[in-house]
Parts: C-alpha cells; structure tokens; sequence
C-alpha cells in the first residue's frame, strides 16, 4: 500500500530500478517550443504539446471511440487514466495530431508529419485503482506495439523522479498548465492547488476553478504538467492525469481533479520495460 511519506519527502531508490534507462533525458522530454520561450502565448502552437495522445478503445459491441488522452513518456508506453478502460479495450494510440478535423495540421506555414498511429499491445492498471474511489491512483500504462521513434511533433514528457522536481512539484504556488482536445488551452492554475483531505492529498492535485479554464470531456487521461528549471534548463514535467472534474466544465470555484504521478513513480518504473 502506498504511503503518505512517499510524497512528503524525497522518493528514495528511485535509480534503483533499471527501467530508469528508459526514461528519456531532458534534452529529449518536455522540451519547450521556441513560442513559448520567447512569447508565452494562451493559444497551443502545433509542436507546443508533443507528448499528448488519442487513446482509441473498442466497446462492448465493437464500436471504436477516441475515449481518452494520454501521455507519452517513453518510446514504448503511454501513460492514461484507469477510468478511461472501464468496460472499454484500449486498442490504439494516435501521436502527433494536433487538429483532429483535418488531415495534415497546418499553422502558417508550419505544417505537422502525418499522424502516428500505434497499436496497443498491453495494459497495466495500477492495482488499487477502483472505480469507487478516483482519489487513487487513476492511471494506466499502454505498452504499445512498436517503438516510437521521435519528431518534433512526437516527444515525450519527462517524469519528475528526482529530488529537484519533487520538491518543485510539492511546492505551494504551483502552476499548472493542462491541454486535450475536450478543450484545449492552457489553464493558469496559481493559487487554486489545494489537498482534499490528509488522506487524499498525497494522490491528487486538485487544481483549476478558474471560470472557462477547465479540463473537459474528452480530455481524461491527458497531461497536468509544470515547468521547472534544473540547471539552468527549463522542461516540461507530468505531475497530474487527468482523473475526474465537474460535469460543468470551467465552472468557477470548482476545480478538477488530477492523479498526482510522485506516489506513483515506483510502480510506473516497476512496470516499464524495453
């Protein structure tokens, strides 16, 4: 059973694991777009979130769905939300879409590399999520079927698992920034990070409450992620899936809830391989 202190103070044992390796590095993951180091702008820019997924599932009668978002964080897995496969089979991962109503994305004259679209070859529900209870661990790995192979426009983010980011991340005056096709934006989340209770703190960020700045349906299983700079170098790192928010998206004063990945570290690089 996961504990408390595994996120009140540094995650001990970490590079004990050897799945490590296959993390990328942060000249690789969560990369910032050259937009966003000299504007900052509101609106994504086509390359602007690289590591985000489309999570195709099949139905009980077979029909196929975009269910859900995800997150690449190795060249083999991408990581989603356990309620995302309820009575659905994941079967599908698509990479580097940007406008899902057109072919090729365009923006100026910056257009994208066709689509990536990726079987999925195994799924790992972490073993204490339960549908009853969102507040732990509402995550999932998709192994899939092949290695990715990186672009501009497909790259993964990079995990929080050393004591630098952890502590970055447990920091009071986060800022978070989500993105999904449910509705996709930027939500500047300062001063709305709150615990729900003691017990439910350690797995969940609860951020947002912003009115019209909200993660929305379709948009389950995608990334709450931060910048943070180690060494002089500024990334992007996952700290939250998205797990469950109010049915009136954007509503204000009512924030929505994100599986926080530090608790879950341990089992993510327990359960990667090459």
């Amino acid at each position: 059973m996961l504990r408390a202190e595994n996120v009140n103070g540094p995650l001990q044992n970490l590079n004990a694991y050897n799945s490590v390796t296959l993390l990328p590095n942060r000249s690789v993951c969560g990369l910032l777009s050259e937009e966003e180091r000299i504007y900052g702008g509101e609106n994504t820019t086509i390359n602007e979130f690289p590591w985000l997924a489309r999570v195709k599932c099949v139905t009980d009668s077979g029909r196929e769905v975009y269910a859900c978002a995800g997150s690449l964080i190795t060249q083999n897995y991408v990581l989603t939300a356990a309620h995302c496969l309820v009575n659905l089979t994941a079967k599908e991962v698509r990479l580097g879409d940007w406008n899902t109503e057109t072919e090729t994305d365009c923006q100026g004259r910056v257009c994208s590399d066709p689509v990536v679209d990726v079987s999925v070859s195994q799924v790992k529900i972490f073993p204490e999520y339960r549908k009853s209870d969102l507040f732990k661990g509402d995550v999932a790995l998709l192994r899939l079927q092949k290695p990715i192979y990186y672009s501009d426009f497909v790259r993964p983010i990079c995990l929080p698992i050393t004591d630098d980011t952890i502590r970055q991340d447990n920091s009071s005056e986060s800022v978070y920034w989500t993105a999904g096709w449910g509705k996709t934006e930027k939500s500047d989340c300062r001063n709305k990070v709150r615990s729900i209770t003691d017990e439910t703190a350690p797995f969940v960020i609860c951020a947002g409450g912003v009115a019209g700045k909200d993660t929305c349906v379709g948009d389950s299983g995608g990334s709450l992620v931060k910048q943070m700079t180690i060494n002089g170098t500024t990334n992007w790192f996952l700290v939250g899936v998205t797990s469950h928010g109010n049915k009136y998206c954007g509503k204000e004063g009512i924030p929505g809830l994100y599986a926080r990945i530090t608790p879950l570290l341990h089992w993510i690089l327990n359960n990667i391989e090459d």
